[in-house]
């Protein structure tokens, strides 16, 4: 699998709403809205689509403008080719190249359990404790 798209699974996406949020915007790149309505949108949570429009702002998929004075925060599609064609290459393998979607899910699969397996220092320190 590409470098470019391993990044943006693994790092960008992170998760099945963040890859969701990613073809989103590759299936609807004019879309200006809050994550409220992109969620709307997507038959989501506003929180974990907010969580995963973050991500993406901050690695510069999205780009984030803040309306009236600071209390509305929009989200729309960065215009560059080189984000462009990424979204584009991730959603050809996502959805029309069966063993890419299976790799593409295995490495979200394996990132979350991952993250389950790492435990919280201070809910260890409590299981010592208990012991």
């Amino acid at each position: 699998m590409q470098e470019k798209i391993r990044w943006l699974v693994e790092e960008v996406a992170q998760n099945i709403v963040g890859l969701d949020v990613a073809l989103f915007f590759q299936a609807h790149p004019n879309v200006f809205d809050s994550a409220a309505g992109i969620a709307m949108r997507m038959g989501r949570q506003p929180e974990e689509v907010g969580e995963a429009l973050e991500r993406l702002a901050s690695h510069g998929i999205l780009e984030v403008y803040e309306l009236g004075a600071g209390r509305y925060r929009c989200y729309a599609l960065k215009r560059v080719e080189e984000v462009w064609n990424l979204l584009c290459r991730l959603s050809e393998m996502y959805l029309d190249d069966p063993p890419a979607r299976r790799e593409i899910i295995r490495m979200l699969v394996a990132r979350v359990t991952a993250k389950g397996k790492r435990k919280d220092p201070d809910a260890a320190a409590s299981e010592e404790v208990r012991e």
